[in-house]
């Protein structure tokens, strides 16, 4: 009995600790990127400077995205009249919520900051993509850390 209560026990807990298990490899992280501004910089200098600028207009247009505002979930409360106990306690702790307006908002902000950073002329690309497609900017950022370590 005692063996199978541990056989029990150890399938129940390889069938939850499987079901949590997150799928596949994590997605890219993405930055934004200027291409003519950084194959510009050629000093320390240079690149504080860029730095600065982009903070300025990334602060922009993140001004611009929160001026879509995130509504507030619209969410149906359950009629529990005539319900007691456990029915009452579970009618009660489930009202089911529909998300698709703040989805909706949040895909827009997204949207607007993208288009915003674009039109100041800045990309979103992801590490390999960078690499793949500009090695001339990243040889330029690397000759300048060496100056600065020299």
């Amino acid at each position: 009995m005692r063996y199978l209560r541990i056989f029990f026990y150890s399938f129940v807990l390889f069938i939850v600790s499987c079901a949590s298990t997150p799928s596949g490899p994590p997605p890219p992280q993405e930055f934004w990127f200027h291409p003519e501004r950084l194959s510009l910089a050629g000093s320390q200098e240079d690149l504080r400077k860029q730095e600065i600028l982009f903070e300025r207009e990334l602060n922009e247009c993140k001004v611009e995205m929160y001026k879509i505002a995130i509504p507030a979930p619209t969410c149906t409360v359950q009629d529990c009249t005539g319900k007691t106990g456990f029915a009452l306690g579970f009618c009660q702790g489930y009202n089911p919520c529909d998300y698709s307006a703040v989805n909706s908002a949040k895909n827009s902000r997204t949207e607007v900051l993208q288009a915003c950073m674009g039109s100041k002329g800045h990309m979103l690309l992801t590490k390999e993509k960078f690499d793949l497609y500009y090695p001339e900017v990243r040889s330029n950022l690397n000759s300048i850390r060496m100056n600065l370590s020299d």
